[in-house]
């Protein structure tokens, strides 16, 4: 599966960046955990081989995507160049 990258304004960054440094290990439930935080850069989500409801009938054909790469832009015009060149693809 191929990987999407979303734009995450450097507000919310700056607001999640003390939850996820004082955090070593991230429990979780859903099909996806962090595997990789670059401060200031981007934060990479792997999809979980073993998630517990992977079979359920109401996840078929969800979470499809093996990594999901969220990247930070800090400048707002450039910021809107990638969302608009993006989007432009769809």
């Amino acid at each position: 599966m191929m990987a999407r990258t979303i734009v995450v304004l450097p507000q919310v960054v700056d607001w999640l960046a003390p939850v996820w440094q004082e955090t070593a290990v991230v429990p979780t439930t859903g099909p996806y955990v962090m595997s990789d935080v670059k401060k200031g850069k981007s934060v990479t989500f792997s999809k979980q081989k073993e998630w517990w409801a992977k079979d359920d009938r109401y996840n078929q054909h969800r979470f499809n995507l093996d990594t999901i790469k969220v990247q930070v832009i800090r400048d707002h015009n450039i910021a809107f160049r990638v969302f608009y060149s993006v989007a432009g693809r769809a």
